[in-house]
């Protein structure tokens, strides 16, 4: 996620933008990327999210493996190591995420991002 600036200047140099416009989507990990990346960059004009979840922090906690730190030391060295996934987090930025075209796709046999991770977005 922290390359798309670079990534979107070279595909600007290319010439490979129409008016401007840059779509971002992925399955699973690239879905959960997306939405990132979504979040962060007001430039990506919409987002498809097919299978991925934009809960960062707690998925870090139970995917990458599991760990179950043992002592206050281990917890809090876990704690900052993810510390930095709360800014890419999507509960954090609904607002960004819900500016522009989204869509979120989900499957209720999912076992890894489980279909209680949803959002709700409401517009009047």
């Amino acid at each position: 996620m922290q390359e798309f600036t670079t990534l979107r200047a070279a595909i600007a140099e290319e010439n490979w933008l129409l008016d401007d416009r840059l779509a971002v989507g992925g399955a699973s990990m690239g879905a959960m990327t997306a939405l990132g990346i979504t979040a962060r960059h007001p430039t990506v004009k919409c987002t498809a999210s097919m299978m991925g979840s934009g809960y960062f922090t707690s998925l870090a906690r139970s995917l990458f493996p599991p760990l179950i730190p043992e002592t206050a030391a281990q917890q809090n060295e876990f704690n900052n190591i993810i510390a930095p996934l709360a800014e890419w987090e999507a509960t954090n930025h609904l607002e960004q995420l819900g500016d522009r075209p989204l869509l979120l796709c989900m499957a209720s046999t999912m076992t890894l991002c489980l279909p209680t991770n949803h959002y709700v977005c409401s517009r009047p």
